[in-house]
């Protein structure tokens, strides 16, 4: 009996299939297709095929470079189906592929299968990183691609298949520069530690070339082109537009020993078995995104704001996550095999534990939130939106909650500008328009307060966004002496002109 409950534990389908299965549950993009950063990527992707989608939209009219390949490539499905179900294939393959990487790796520690599955899952109700949100189990975007191949990079190396792997990160650039460009410098560090031989290192930069070649090309013009932005921007777009993402002191200082933490685990269990090739190498790996990672504060410190645009914190926090929980079931592993452990592993393995919230309360809260995504009613905002999508000539101009991300895809109408679309190629007229709305972005407020400014908008603020950037229709809880045409709640879509109602 036990043994055949061993060796059910040790099928990889069945854990596979249990895990996701898991992610279909608790899922932090949500059930639905699009969601989160899907209202915005997705919408460039429709775009790139469909040139009369949004065809007079200001936000649109602009490229994006660093989504370019996948933008062109995954777009092209668009032409044969619906964007929703492209979304949902790519969410399936990403989270399929990126699922079986991660169970290679288990394999290289050695660990059962399923102690993978738990390390996985206990990764996945952590939010997939230790210090900030970069999800590659969730929606479906250009990283997910990038992710996939970086992850097979790392397991061909330990698998010494070199040149194919250098080739993948090459290919990782290309759909995602961020995740490309630090995957391959961490990569390139951490074979120099293990002292590879110049000829093959050499061999795997022209491969690491090769692949990245069509993402050096779309995007060149993000270094010296229309899309390169000054110091100025690229502090206001760090502290102002996105700190959760690119400023690493925008959380608390525990935080910071938290990731700490998990490395000094993870670098203690790789000191106990030095010999096992993958371990070290995947160490160095973490080790070589640590310093990256640590670079991110120096250039915080140094105001070097340009260079935080490239986002150095996004990966080592995942990693450090992930190895974690493996190292962690390697050495339950050691203590049930009677190895004896060092007090130093145990004593920050214990500390480490303690600093995580209660798993039990991690997954109630997912399965919490995913059952309100699935019942979730469409709000007042909402039901606005899919009505110009009906009732309104497909030429509109709307003037709408720019801090909303699904305006462009319920509407379906061309927008003043959004929070969540700036044009890096125009970014101070992409500024200027967003404040137009909500008043000096350099006035650190929340989303209330936005709110708050923007439903208050006065009717002469009104007639002058409409007289400098267009608007025939404006989405606002507000009271004008506009017609009103629609009405949901507070929410209420006014014509800004007579020939409109």
């Amino acid at each position: 009996m036990n043994k055949t409950i061993l060796n059910l534990g040790d099928n990889f389908i069945l854990n596979f299939c249990l895990l996701f299965l898991i992610l279909l549950t608790i899922n932090i993009a949500g059930p639905r297709v699009p969601s989160g950063n899907e209202f915005t990527y997705l919408v460039h992707l429709m775009k790139q095929w469909h040139p009369n989608y949004l065809a007079h939209d200001w936000t649109y009219a602009g490229t994006l470079p660093s989504h370019f390949i996948f933008n062109y490539l995954f777009g092209a499905l668009t032409m044969l189906m619906a964007v929703e179900t492209v979304g949902w294939v790519g969410r399936v393959l990403t989270w399929g592929l990126v699922l079986f990487a991660f169970f290679k790796f288990g394999e290289k520690f050695p660990i059962s299968r399923w102690m993978v599955t738990v390390s996985i899952l206990l990764w996945m109700l952590y939010r997939q990183s230790a210090f900030m949100s970069d999800w590659i189990l969730a929606s479906f975007e250009a990283k997910c691609v990038a992710y996939i191949f970086l992850l097979f990079a790392l397991v061909g190396i330990v698998n010494r298949r070199e040149l194919s792997s250098a080739l993948f990160l090459g290919l990782s650039f290309s759909f995602h520069p961020v995740v490309g460009l630090w995957g391959s410098a961490a990569v390139g560090l951490s074979l120099l530690c293990l002292r590879y031989p110049f000829g093959t290192l050499v061999k795997m930069g022209c491969w690491v070339i090769l692949g990245a070649l069509p993402g050096i090309l779309s995007t060149m013009t993000m270094v010296s082109g229309n899309y390169s932005i000054t110091a100025a921007q690229a502090k206001l777009t760090t502290l102002v537009w996105s700190p959760y993402e690119l400023d690493p002191f925008y959380r608390e200082k525990k935080l910071d020993i938290f990731v700490a933490t998990l490395f000094w685990f993870n670098w203690l269990q790789y000191r106990s078995d030095k010999d096992n090739q993958a371990v070290r190498f995947f160490f160095y790996f973490q080790a070589s995104l640590g310093l990256v990672f640590v670079s991110g504060f120096l250039a915080r410190y140094l105001e070097l704001y340009k260079y935080l645009i490239w986002m150095p914190m996004r990966l080592f926090p995942l990693f450090v996550l992930l190895f974690f929980f493996y190292s962690l079931m390697k050495a339950c592993v050691q203590v049930y095999n009677t190895h004896r452990l060092s007090p130093w592993l145990i004593g920050v393995g214990i500390f480490a534990l303690l600093s995580f919230p209660n798993p039990v309360d991690r997954l109630a809260v997912e399965l919490q939130n995913n059952y309100a995504a699935w019942n979730g009613q469409t709000d007042d905002v909402q039901k606005s939106l899919k009505w110009l999508a009906k009732n309104t000539p497909v030429d509109s101009v709307i003037i709408s909650p720019p801090w909303r991300k699904e305006s462009f895809y319920l509407s379906e109408r061309a927008q003043v500008a959004n929070w969540w679309g700036p044009r890096f190629d125009r970014f101070d007229e992409w500024r200027e328009r967003i404040e137009s709305m909500l008043g000096d972005m350099t006035v650190k407020r929340g989303l209330k307060s936005y709110e708050e400014y923007y439903n208050h908008l006065r009717q002469v603020d009104i007639e002058s966004i409409r007289k400098k950037y267009g608007g025939e229709y404006l989405v606002s809880a507000g009271s004008y002496t506009y017609p009103v045409v629609y009405q949901s709640g507070e929410c209420k879509v006014y014509a800004l002109s007579r020939s409109q109602t």
